[in-house]
């Protein structure tokens, strides 16, 4: 199962991605903070590795890009997808730069959100299958 960080400053947008997801079998944690986000998702990852992150850009304590740069260096493996209300052309390009995998605006579609989550997260849960088990080549 995929687990997703959401860090927004808004706690209803949290709940209401957290819902979403959570009732499309991902596992959820929420942060409201930049600060509480990094912090969190070291704690988290040293339990049970996080699989993904959607990430606000315009964050209290610490923004957006800045967490993102920091999440970055802990982990570079690790799909992200950026959300904003603002439609700033330069912040998503800057997102970008900075090893986002993907930019949202808000509002967007519960369908486009879902898509969006299962093309960067889903594809990293897949199980292996043990190589006892693999088709044996002749």
């Amino acid at each position: 199962m995929a687990r997703l960080l959401i860090v927004d400053d808004e706690p209803h947008i949290c709940e209401a991605l957290q819902d979403r997801l959570q009732a499309e079998g991902y596992d959820v944690i929420t942060a409201h903070d930049g600060q509480t986000a990094f912090a969190l998702f070291v704690l988290e990852s040293q339990r049970s590795p996080i699989t993904g992150v959607i990430l606000d850009m315009e964050l209290p304590i610490v923004h957006g890009i800045e967490v993102l740069r920091r999440l970055r260096n802990q982990r570079s493996d690790v799909p992200i997808l950026m959300i904003s209300a603002g439609h700033d052309r330069q912040m998503f390009d800057q997102a970008m730069r900075s090893g986002a995998n993907a930019c949202l605006a808000k509002p967007f579609e519960s369908k486009e959100l879902i898509q969006v989550c299962d093309k960067l997260f889903r594809c990293l849960t897949a199980i292996p299958v043990p190589p006892d088990l693999s088709p044996k080549s002749q």
